[in-house]
């Protein structure tokens, strides 16, 4: 599904139990070893490989000609082949707050597409040392699905969950990775207990195998190759899948994913205490949601919680909704059905009337509604303009058949120059296959490089002959770089 934009303000939950057709993912547990050293390929490779498991093997790429001093290019393109993951891990394998944005994005750019070029597919990165701050998951979203931090040391797991565990709606680029070499066995245990109990979630474990070397024997942070075997015998003991970081984000991963989402994760010995409170807008795989500061007075309608809106149903023209507003609604499966939508599976409502004020430079009537089905990756959309009655909805499954891409346009190097705080600016563009886009197709707006910070860009088929409006929009007051806009167009089955 297309990363859309940011969106937010104030927390709330769809309990699932309220619903139907949520997603129940089950536990998971992933490693995710950091480096590819002899000790990878002696040790964190052959013991996944020895029990019939899969693992991840952070990679920076340390010179023009090496992954690294254990397996080769070529080992691991067959090792991917037989489910283990190459995730990105940098070039320099430096402290990405301290980088200017041209380094940073050098960092992340460059990493994937050496690995990429060595034949490689790689969708996820590793933090080096972990580190990472609002800047840099921003810049990660750019180029990979997730982003992979280390967890902070806790007392017991089973007491902190939230620190420990991916638990959804997921802290998608800042999923929580606690440090294996850092444990005993038992300690391990602990963690595999507390995922199983909590249900529903994807512990990931950070190794080091390198540790494994005699100059680290007795260091708190020796790798133990006996402790990491045992872990995974008690892991299978308990019928407990291992996956790749791939499968994870598939698996367990959010439905809609706007923004900068940090919940609970430092621990003070005691308490728990929040990263930020940066806007987003996500939804979970079981349907718990969160929204955040940033727009929510100028642009969002929220009701608190599950709170499905007994005066719309599937008939009701636009005008009912709130006018310059993006409204949010949750239906559970019995809501859906008795009230006409397309989907007998709960759900998120968004209907977006924002191009339809007055003073707004798009505001020509375009309105449009999408249905996030909670528990798949799937959505519905349609649109109107602008008339007062939707078109047709059409469902997007993000496969090969279901959504297509059937038009593309770039704008290059578009110099936007100064925006005041909140302020919108568009541009038309006429995509290539313009005479097969119609009203209801879904457009995807990609501003190349890192953009600035609270720079948000969407689009939407604007007229009949297929022509494309797109809106940018700055939540702070600054002056934009110019930007080269890339435009997608994808059509949904009707």
């Amino acid at each position: 599904m297309p990363k859309l934009g940011t969106l937010n303000r104030d927390n709330e939950t769809v309990t699932p139990s309220d619903l139907q057709g949520t997603s129940t993912p089950g536990v998971m547990v992933s490693f995710v070893d950091d480096g590819n050293y002899p000790e990878t390929e002696n040790y964190f490779t052959a013991y996944l490989q020895a029990q019939g498991e899969v693992g991840c093997i952070a990679v920076t790429t340390p010179s023009s000609t090496s992954v690294g001093t254990g397996h080769t290019a070529a080992e691991l393109v067959t090792l991917e082949g037989e489910g283990f993951e190459v995730v990105g891990h940098s070039v320099t394998h430096p402290d990405m707050r301290t980088l200017t944005d041209a380094e940073l994005d050098d960092e992340l750019r460059l990493n994937k597409e050496w690995l990429t070029g060595l034949g490689l597919t790689v969708e996820n990165f590793a933090y080096p040392i972990g580190y990472n701050d609002e800047r840099v998951r921003a810049a990660t979203r750019t180029y990979y699905n997730s982003g992979i931090g280390v967890a902070q040391d806790v007392p017991d797991p089973t007491g902190y969950k939230s620190a420990v565990l991916s638990i959804p709606p997921l802290t998608t680029y800042h999923l929580k990775r606690p440090d294996f070499n850092r444990m005993t066995l038992e300690e391990a245990k602990l963690y595999v207990d507390a995922a199983i109990s909590e249900g529903d979630c994807w512990l990931i474990f950070l190794t080091h195998s390198i540790y494994a070397r005699p100059e680290y024997a007795g260091e708190p942070y020796e790798f133990l190759p006996a402790n990491f075997d045992g872990i995974i015998d008690y892991i299978q003991s308990n019928n407990v899948p291992i996956v790749n970081c791939k499968t994870g984000i598939a698996t367990i991963g959010n439905a809609i994913d706007f923004g900068d989402y940090q919940a609970l994760d430092q621990v003070d010995p005691g308490h728990m205490t929040k990263f930020d409170e940066s806007p987003h807008m996500v939804v979970g795989c079981n349907g718990a949601s969160s929204i955040a500061p940033a727009m929510n007075d100028e642009i969002l309608d929220v009701p608190k919680g599950y709170n499905p809106i007994g005066a719309h149903d599937n008939a009701s023209p636009p005008s009912t909704w709130k006018n310059g507003k993006i409204s949010w609604e949750n239906y559970n499966g019995t809501d859906m059905v008795a009230k006409g939508f397309p989907t007998a599976l709960a759900g998120t409502l968004v209907t977006s009337r924002i191009s339809n004020t007055a003073g707004n430079p798009s505001g020509d009537g375009w309105q449009y509604q999408e249905i996030y089905e909670y528990g798949t990756q799937h959505f519905w959309r349609r649109a109107s303009a602008p008339t007062d009655a939707w078109g047709d909805w059409k469902y997007f499954t993000g496969d090969d058949a279901n959504f297509e891409l059937i038009g593309e346009a770039t704008n290059s190097a578009l110099d936007l120059g100064t925006f005041t705080a909140g302020e919108t600016k568009t541009f038309d563009i006429l995509p290539s296959n313009s005479g097969d886009i119609d009203l209801n197709d879904m457009v995807d707006v990609t501003i190349s490089r890192h953009p600035e910070g609270g720079l948000i860009a969407s689009g939407y088929v604007y007229s009949a002959d297929g022509t494309v409006r797109v809106q940018v929009t700055s939540i702070p007051a600054q002056t934009v770089d110019a930007h080269d806009y890339i435009v997608r167009v994808f059509e949904g089955q009707l």
